[in-house]
């Protein structure tokens, strides 16, 4: 995440960093890539929550198994895996390509 907010203070106590455009550029540069860092941990959390939600959801429905026959159909899909639900690709943005597919 770039240069430590202390080590551009002892840096600039020292006197290396004189120029006090590149002290907040360098600080200017720090916190966007703070803000990055926090906004891909905000979006981790809430793929957590949702998933978190769904199970314990799932867990209050009693799901009774049973086989069906029927007829023969067309079955479409789309691949996807757990990495895209890291990348903020989760379940609703998959239908979302889904829906597009078929409506074509």
């Amino acid at each position: 995440m770039g240069i430590g907010v202390e080590t551009l203070r002892e840096l600039k106590i020292s006197g290396v960093l004189q120029d006090d455009e590149a002290v907040e550029r360098l600080l200017g540069e720090h916190e966007q890539s703070l803000r990055k860092h926090i906004e891909d941990k905000q979006q981790m959390l809430n793929n957590l929550e949702r998933m978190r939600g769904h199970l314990l959801q799932t867990k209050k429905i009693q799901i009774e198994p049973r086989i069906v026959t029927k007829g023969s159909f067309t079955i479409i899909g789309l691949r996807w895996s757990d990495q895209q639900l890291s990348e903020g690709n989760g379940i609703p943005q998959v239908w979302e390509r889904f829906l597009l597919r078929v409506m074509r």
